[in-house]
């Protein structure tokens, strides 16, 4: 029984690969720098990436990335308003 990507609880590195548009090379070195992070299940040395929680971890990086952009365009505003 083939099961869509959309509705697994796990994907292997390729299928996340597949799923997120995220290279298997880059996914390797998140694994590699998140070992025990809550969106990794291993299956012995193999790393299975839980779908909906690498999701969350994604959107809270985007979240994140934005507010830096934010905070650091305000910094900018303000440094030059002191010229």
């Amino acid at each position: 029984m083939q099961i869509p990507f959309w509705e697994r609880y796990t994907l292997t590195i390729q299928e996340a690969s597949q799923y997120f548009r995220i290279g298997e090379n880059k996914l390797r070195k998140i694994v590699s720098e998140n070992k025990d992070a809550d969106f990794v299940l291993w299956n012995g040395t193999r790393p299975q990436i839980k779908r909906t929680k690498f999701e969350r971890f994604v959107d809270q990086l985007e979240s994140e990335s934005r507010l830096w952009y934010i905070e650091n365009a305000m910094l900018i505003f303000i440094f030059r308003q002191k010229e």
